[in-house]
This record gives structure tokens, C-alpha cells and sequence, in this order.
């Protein structure tokens, strides 16, 4: 529920863009926000067609494959994002 009273004027959106760009201003350009990580990473994913797996992720994946007799993931194989 909004009042839709938002400083100067502005709709929401507007009013959050403007306060996430004075946050990230005055020398703070280089910080990171609360679920960056993950909305990148995510946007990377869906870009890829699925999830994307590192280096060692997808080489502990192939040490189980290896315990429980599954044929290893080819690492040049797999997408990069």
C-alpha cells in the first residue's frame, strides 16, 4: 500500500532510484547492495539457459559422478555465462 507521496513529486520507482543513487554516491560507488551478488548472478544464469556451476563446483561433482559410477561433466563443455 502507498500513499503515493514521495518526495518532490516522484513515483516510487523514481524515489528508490534516487535514493539507492545517493547511497552508492560520495565515494560509495564501489559498494555493493543487499542481493547484488545474487541478482547478477542469477541474470548470468538465465542468460546461460540454467545454472551456472564453477570450476570447483562442477569438479566436486565429478569426484562423486566417480564414487557412484556416472560419467563426469566435461568442463570445456559447459556453458560459461
Amino acid at each position: 500500500m502507498s500513499s503515493g507521496a514521495f518526495a518532490q513529486g516522484r513515483t516510487q520507482g523514481q524515489n528508490v532510484k534516487a535514493v539507492l543513487d545517493d547511497v552508492l554516491g560520495h565515494g560509495n560507488e564501489k559498494c555493493m547492495l543487499p542481493g547484488q551478488l545474487e541478482a547478477t548472478f542469477a541474470a548470468r544464469s538465465q542468460k546461460a539457459g540454467g545454472l551456472l556451476f564453477s570450476k570447483a563446483e562442477v569438479e566436486a561433482f565429478n569426484e562423486i559422478a566417480s564414487h557412484i559410477g556416472h560419467k563426469p561433466f566435461d568442463l570445456a563443455a559447459l556453458p560459461t555465462g
